[in-house]
């Protein structure tokens, strides 16, 4: 009697052990935060795809534009967006999120009609159109990622606020130093009235020839930061 006794009472108790183990796999995704919103993995789903869009923008950018300073920053997009969306990928398999949906395809179509924008254009053409898209883009994914990150500290998912929240002041990062670009293109092309492309890309990039690697003085101050891990 007290040998079946015992046999019932470990097997409660591994029973009980077993249940919290299952709890805490979970909450080692989503810190304690339980079940991820319809809302939040829309917001992932979009940033997946945002992602994916500066890539092929970047790419595209190496090759098209005249500036060696434009060339650079696509660069770090596809070194930088790149690094993210594989971390993305891997906290939304820890949350068991799928990235894709109809809110990923709808923000991949928008990625698209970008690609449309500046597709065919070369030189100072294509470093204005492309410079001026980065700037709208960065503006508002970077507005729309820091929006997410309140909503998933909100819901208790503190692991992945933290990475959202990084992943914003990194945007915003790209967003300061390419208004930089933009901005030194115009003054450039305005004081120069018919400059070379490639007179109007250096000019345009600041004196030294730094590229993007070496934030002006004048872009760290706008609060510009160089481009690199999005995780801390």
């Amino acid at each position: 009697m007290k040998t079946g006794t015992m046999k019932l009472v470990a097997l409660g108790a591994a029973v009980a052990l077993a249940a919290p183990a299952g709890v805490r796999a979970e909450d080692t995704g989503s810190a304690g935060g339980g079940t991820v919103s319809q809302e939040l993995q829309e917001g992932l789903q979009k940033l997946h795809a945002a992602n994916q869009a500066e890539l092929q923008l970047g790419k595209l950018a190496q090759q098209s534009a005249s500036s060696p300073q434009v060339k650079a920053f696509g660069r770090q997009m596809v070194t930088d967006h790149g690094q993210n969306d594989r971390q993305l990928t891997s906290m939304a398999q820890r949350l068991g999120v799928s990235l894709q949906g109809e809110a990923f395809q709808q923000k991949q179509q928008e990625g698209q009609d970008m690609m449309k924008e500046v597709q065919g254009k070369t030189g100072r053409e294509f470093d204005r159109a492309y410079t001026d898209l980065m700037v709208k883009d960065h503006e508002k994914d970077s507005r729309e990622v820091g929006e997410l990150a309140q909503q998933a500290r909100q819901a208790g998912h503190s692991q992945l606020a933290t990475f959202l929240s990084t992943t914003e002041q990194k945007m915003k990062g790209h967003l300061a130093h390419v208004q930089g670009l933009r901005d030194s293109m115009r003054q450039a092309a305005g004081a120069s009235g018919t400059g070379s492309a490639d007179e109007t890309g250096a000019t345009g990039a600041g004196a030294g020839d730094t590229g993007y690697d070496a934030p002006s003085p004048a872009e760290e101050s706008a609060g510009g930061s160089r481009a690199g891990d999005y995780s801390q």
